[in-house]
């Protein structure tokens, strides 16, 4: 990445989700623009006509990843997938703002059961495996839509940002949950702060708001701890996490 873009937060007028700001087409046109020029570069590229933008189908910019994990996973039902279409369509009444965030093309599946509710891949972008248990009630399938949809984002973030000097996955987050990176604890901290604003626009219970503040603060706790391993974009994204709007 040049020099002249290091501060994602100025070049981006700030985060997805937290900041009504953030221009989002100016970051997918940069990993457009990153997307097409790795596939010029690894002979992936087809001269179809179609352009960079095609690279932000999700399931071209896998192909950019060939040493993926792989994954077991099934198309949602219909009735899973009317519902995360519902979600897409409920998120911006609350927060009007968030309505392009939403709009990024992104595939979603069922995974086999993990213990997670939902997971994102970095190596496999765009990608949104839900577990069954996720659409158990409207308000968890809400939840995990907009957690996953902000994971996504701040990997988009990543292609373009390396975030953290090492890529060791050794941290633990305020959930307990272990084996994670600096850059995946900055991901929780975001992930908490747009829950907030979400269940602050509701009217949201004050236990769900506490528990989330809870998680964000433990978050920065742990990049705090591991400060000196972050890039600086990784400093700036950490710095607009501290702010409490």
């Amino acid at each position: 990445m040049s020099e002249a873009l290091a501060d994602p937060m100025t070049e981006l007028d700030g985060m997805p989700f937290l900041d009504d700001s953030f221009v989002p087409g100016r970051l997918l046109a940069l990993v457009m623009a990153l997307r097409h020029q790795e596939a010029v570069r690894r002979g992936l590229h087809v001269n179809d006509g179609t352009g960079p933008q095609a690279w932000l189908d999700p399931g071209r910019a896998i192909l950019l990843n060939p040493n993926r994990p792989s994954v077991q996973d099934t198309e949602l039902t219909v009735a899973q997938q009317e519902e995360v279409v519902a979600v897409l369509d409920a998120l911006p009444r609350a927060v009007p703002a968030w309505e392009p965030l939403l709009r990024l093309p992104v595939r979603y599946l069922l995974h086999r059961p993990t213990g997670a509710y939902s997971a994102s891949i970095r190596a496999w972008p765009q990608h949104i495996f839900l577990a069954t248990r996720a659409f158990i009630a409207p308000d968890q399938i809400r939840s995990q839509v907009l957690h996953e949809m902000c994971h996504q984002w701040m990997n988009l973030i990543q292609e373009a940002w390396p975030l953290q000097t090492r890529e060791k996955r050794d941290l633990t987050m305020p959930s307990g949950t272990t084996g994670r990176s600096l850059s995946e604890v900055l991901g929780g901290a975001h992930v908490a702060m747009a829950l907030i604003r979400l269940y602050r626009a509701l009217g949201g219970e004050q236990d769900r708001l506490e528990d989330l503040a809870r998680y964000h603060a433990g978050c920065l706790l742990v990049i705090e701890e591991h400060a000196d391993e972050l890039t600086e974009a990784g400093h700036s994204i950490a710095a607009r996490l501290k702010e409490d709007r």
